[in-house]
C-alpha cells in the first residue's frame, strides 16, 4: 500500500454532494484484497475513512466464501488458454504466484512481470511462431513451468 490515489468519483445531487477517493489495494495471504479510501461529504464538510476486505471469492468480509474456494487457493496448478494461441494468452495462476517469465525455446527471456492478480492475460501477437515456456515463480521459491505454443 503506497497511499497514492487510484480512483476518484464525484457525486452531485441538489445541494448534497460527495467525493469518494480510493487510495490503496493490497493482496492478502488468503487471496483476497484490502482496499482503503475516504469519502468527503458536502455541505457538512465531513470526511469518513473506509477500509474494506474482499475475500478470494469477491465477497466483502465479514461475509461468506464457499469452502471449496480454500481448496482451489492451495492448488499450485497453472491454467493457460487458448494453447496453442495466435494473439492472446490467458492464465489462471495460483494465489502464491509472485512473478511470471516467458522464455523462447532458445532460453531467451521475452518478458518478466510481477503478479498482482491470479487472472492474467498477455498479448503475444508480435512474437514469432514457435514454442515458449511460461515460468511462474511462487512465494516459497518454487517454480511451475508450462509450455506455450504460438501459432
Amino acid at each position: 500500500m503506497n497511499g497514492e490515489l487510484e480512483w476518484h468519483y464525484e457525486y452531485l445531487s441538489g445541494l448534497d454532494s460527495y467525493d469518494e477517493f480510493f487510495f490503496d489495494i493490497a493482496n492478502t495471504p488468503d487471496g483476497g484484497y484490502v482496499m482503503t479510501g475516504t469519502v468527503e461529504l458536502f455541505p457538512t464538510l465531513s470526511q469518513r475513512h473506509w477500509m474494506v476486505k474482499i475475500d478470494s471469492c469477491g465477497y466483502e468480509q465479514p461475509g461468506f466464501c464457499f469452502p471449496d474456494a480454500v481448496v482451489e487457493r492451495e492448488n499450485l496448478e497453472v491454467k493457460l488458454w487458448p494453447n496453442p494461441t495466435h494473439h492472446v494468452l490467458k492464465a489462471q495462476l495460483p494465489v502464491s504466484a509472485e512473478s511470471v517469465e516467458l522464455y523462447n525455446a532458445a532460453g531467451r527471456l521475452i518478458f518478466s512481470e510481477k503478479v498482482y492478480h491470479k487472472s492474467q492475460q498477455w498479448n503475444i501477437r508480435d512474437l514469432e511462431y514457435g514454442v515458449y515456456f511460461l515460468r511462474v515463480l511462487m512465494e516459497d521459491g518454487s517454480v511451475v513451468t508450462e509450455r506455450v505454443v504460438k501459432v
